[in-house]
């Protein structure tokens, strides 16, 4: 990192446990952190009392609800190879230590078969993820963001594939230091790569708009509550703090599956870099409320004969095989409890 930034910061104080998260934190790896001691939890686990990091890869539940995520940022140029970083750091690996890895990806994508993840965290943002919010406010805020967007290189590829085929309920990313919030119809974004053209969908019928002039998605039965607010500003769950209200209104305004994509500002001062929102478990609360994502379990058991410790990555399975890799008997010998 660059020498304005080498001083230590709080966490040394949580890492050496002389202090303690008030509340359970889950988090991924971006590209700022220690990669050196993260890649000593490579599966996850406890970086400090009550932190709880997801791994390069990783999917855990929390009461009830399933956390998925991928660590790093995305550079083409270390995507097809294998975990060669190891000390002592060159200027090289020190970088490409926390660069995606298409061995994660393809064991995220498998994850699909044991359920849709209620939240997916990655550190930049998954490609053109723009287009389903309001793009030209996101250009206006940072304009520099423009040549990334017309070349079509904005975002991570690998991202929007896990996004497109996960369908998780939310997602939430970092990275590029500002606010920003979308929501993705995923009945929209399949038709249109069918298709390879514009998709409008039927107003009448309620249905999400999809308008690539502007770039935006928009619910037309909450058009006025959303007209001429920033992405910020932009409700994320239903309003009314009934359950029961909620899931009804949450069932008129997502017609189709979606995801509600949301990033935020760095935490400084006069900054958007908080956002509090209420979930609702959609499975039974569990005894325990951390647990191991037994599929995720099964998952990494059976890409072992894939995890490459040099520069060369095998070849991993075809997409269209991915679920022939998770056997059932995997799965019920799972462990359970953190």
């Amino acid at each position: 990192m660059p020498e304005k930034y080498h001083r230590l910061g709080d966490f040394a104080a949580y890492y050496s446990g002389t202090k303690r998260a008030p509340v359970l934190t889950v988090f991924i790896g971006g590209n700022h952190e220690a990669s050196n001691y993260l890649h000593e939890l490579f599966y996850g686990g406890w970086v400090a009392p009550n932190i709880y990091y997801l791994g390069c890869s990783g999917a855990i539940t929390y009461r009830g609800l399933r956390i998925a995520g991928l660590s790093g940022i995305y550079k083409p140029y270390d995507y097809r190879t294998g975990f060669h970083e190891r000390l002592p750091f060159t200027e090289d690996t020190k970088r490409s230590i926390y660069h995606v890895r298409a061995f994660d990806v393809q064991k995220l994508l498998a994850l699909g078969g044991g359920g849709r993840p209620d939240v997916f965290l990655s550190h930049d943002w998954p490609a053109n993820i723009q287009r389903f919010g309001d793009q030209r406010e996101l250009l206006r805020r940072k304009p520099f963001f423009k040549e990334e967007i017309e070349r079509g290189d904005f975002g991570s590829p690998p991202g929007m594939e896990i996004l497109r085929g996960l369908k998780p309920r939310y997602w939430f990313s970092a990275h590029l230091h500002v606010k920003f919030a979308a929501i993705v119809d995923h009945d929209v974004v399949d038709r249109a790569a069918e298709e390879e053209g514009e998709i409008n969908l039927d107003e009448n019928e309620g249905e999400i708009k999809l308008d690539d002039d502007e770039g935006e998605i928009k619910l037309d039965d909450e058009k006025e509550e959303m007209e001429g607010l920033s992405p910020g500003k932009r409700p994320i769950s239903p309003s009314a703090n009934d359950p029961e209200s909620k899931r009804q209104r949450q069932d008129i305004r997502t017609p189709h599956e979606t995801t509600r994509f949301l990033a935020l500002d760095k935490c400084l001062p006069h900054r958007d870099f908080l956002q509090i929102l209420d979930l609702d478990e959609c499975s039974p609360i569990t005894d325990a409320p951390l647990s191991y994502d037994p599929h995720w379990l099964a998952i990494t058991k059976s890409f072992q004969q894939y995890l490459s410790t040099t520069k060369f990555q095998p070849p991993l399975p075809a997409k269209e095989d991915l679920q022939s890799y998770v056997p059932d008997s995997c799965i019920e010998r799972a462990p359970n409890v953190y």
